[in-house]
Parts: structure tokens; C-alpha cells; sequence
């Protein structure tokens, strides 16, 4: 994992020589050096930079889902991915998706995200279902998730939510 991280942390040297070259030797590295460090706790900065270089492959994508080290918003990049695979490990972390609303719009917006996980995560958040008409006229997925979700497309938390901390607030 060290020589992954020096090579990463050398990505941002303020010499763009230094720093090219250790990003094309950091895409270079064999599997073999790169496939342990997608499991194990490294900076979630190394995990993003995994993950950009490594979208192409659904293997090392599911390791970078499953690692708790992984930030959020490389979470949320994974939940807009083409893998069904990627996209049920993601909508199945509750931790992630009470911590972060935007994985769950993620989600929403994933043509490939099954109608039975977007259920399992409303039900599981204890989110209302709203199924209007309307949204089902739209065909649009992401439309009719936001809806069916109970979100609040001005900054994507459960309107539930905000109205319950509304009601505690006493102000």
C-alpha cells in the first residue's frame, strides 16, 4: 500500500513534471500491487483515483464499494456506474445512505438501479411513498425515484427530514 500512497501523494507535487509522472506511474502499476490497497484503510483520495482508473472493471469497483475508507462522494460516482453489481452493494450500505442523502439520488437517477432496491431503501429510511400519476407519466426514472422517495429536489434531503427539524427547532 506505501508505494501507492507516495505515488499518489506525489500526484499533487507543485512540479508538473514530478507529478505527471507519478500519476502515469500510479496507472501503471500491476493489479497485483494495486488489488490490495481497494480493500484496505488508505486515504479515500488513493480509493477515488482507484476508482477513475478502474471504471472499467466491475471486480475492483465492487472492492472500492464495499471499503469502508471510501468517501462518499466516490460513493455516490460508484451509484451512477453501469454495474448492477456496484449499484446493490451501494444501495444495501444504510450507514452511507442515512449519512448521505446524495447516494441515495445517486441511486435514483441510475437507470440500472431496480425498482425492488429503491423500495428496500424507502422502506428501510421510513420514507413515505408518494406514487403520483404524474410521475409515472414522466418516464423518467430519476423524476419518478426523487418522487417515490419522498425527496425535496432543492437540496436533495427526505422531506420528512427538514419538516421534522423544523418541528424541533425552537426558534
Amino acid at each position: 500500500h506505501e508505494i501507492v500512497g507516495v505515488l499518489f501523494a506525489l500526484c499533487y507535487d507543485p512540479d508538473p513534471g514530478v507529478s505527471e509522472k507519478a500519476r502515469q506511474s500510479l496507472i501503471a502499476l500491476p493489479d497485483s500491487v494495486l488489488d490490495p490497497t481497494l480493500g484496505a484503510d488508505v486515504h479515500p483520495g488513493v480509493l477515488a483515483f482507484l476508482a477513475e482508473r478502474f471504471r472499467e472493471d466491475v471486480a475492483p469497483l465492487e472492492t472500492i464499494a464495499l471499503n469502508s475508507a471510501t468517501s462518499d462522494e466516490t460513493i455516490i460516482s460508484l451509484a451512477g456506474l453501469p454495474y448492477p453489481a456496484v449499484i446493490e452493494i451501494v444501495s444495501e450500505n444504510q450507514t452511507r445512505l442515512l449519512r448521505c442523502p446524495r447516494i441515495l439520488e445517486a441511486l435514483g437517477q441510475n437507470q440500472l438501479t431496480s425498482q425492488a432496491a429503491l423500495d428496500r431503501i424507502v422502506q428501510f429510511l421510513g420514507l413515505a411513498r408518494e406514487d403520483s400519476d404524474a410521475a409515472k407519466a414522466s418516464g423518467s426514472h430519476a423524476q419518478e425515484a426523487e418522487q417515490s422517495l419522498g425527496l425535496d429536489s432543492a437540496d436533495g434531503l427526505p422531506r420528512e427530514l427538514l419538516e421534522d427539524a423544523q418541528a424541533a427547532d425552537p426558534k
